[in-house]
């Protein structure tokens, strides 16, 4: 049961991260102000890492794209079938 609540949690992150690219949030740090707003310091950082795992995943997926590197990096949701994933 606790394996199911994980999973469930990340897709949940997944979609938030979806969403704040549809929104217009384009890099790690852009998206973890909008999705973790309350959290400040060593905490807010590990929650950038999370996005950034997020943001591998999508592209790995084929769900968005990048470019720049490191913090720089820039994020968009890609084009599946005529519209935005």
């Amino acid at each position: 049961r606790r394996v199911e609540e994980l999973i469930q949690h990340r897709l949940e992150r997944e979609e938030q991260v979806i969403a704040g690219l549809r929104h217009g949030k384009a890099t790690v740090k852009e998206l973890a102000a909008e999705i973790y707003p309350e959290l400040a310091g060593f905490v807010y950082e590990l929650a950038k890492g999370q996005v950034y795992a997020h943001l591998i995943k999508l592209e790995r997926d084929g769900k968005a794209s990048s470019q720049g590197s490191g913090e720089d990096a820039r994020y968009k949701l890609a084009l599946q079938r005529g519209r935005y994933a």
